[in-house]
């Protein structure tokens, strides 16, 4: 239940195409004044406008994106 309202949230503050092409795996909120939330994010297996010409070449190293969209509240992607 909890997943969802977080689902919720990020399709609220991110541009829709990180909803498609990618899945909410894990969130983190840490204790405290500040209250950050750390939000975990896995890519899918799926071709941008149905391509078949494209390859996989590996995993990535994980990213974070540091973004400050509600009230100040801090908001970490790791991607």
């Amino acid at each position: 239940m909890m997943e969802n309202v977080y689902t919720q949230l990020l399709s609220l503050v991110l541009p829709k195409e990180v909803s498609e092409f990618f899945d909410l795996v894990k969130v983190d909120v840490e204790a405290g004044p500040e209250g950050v939330a750390h939000f975990y994010l896995e890519e899918k297996a799926l071709a941008p406008d149905d391509r078949t010409d494209l390859v996989p070449n590996g995993f990535y190293a994980e990213s974070q994106i540091t973004h400050f969209p509600i009230c100040n509240h801090k908001t970490i992607l790791r991607v």
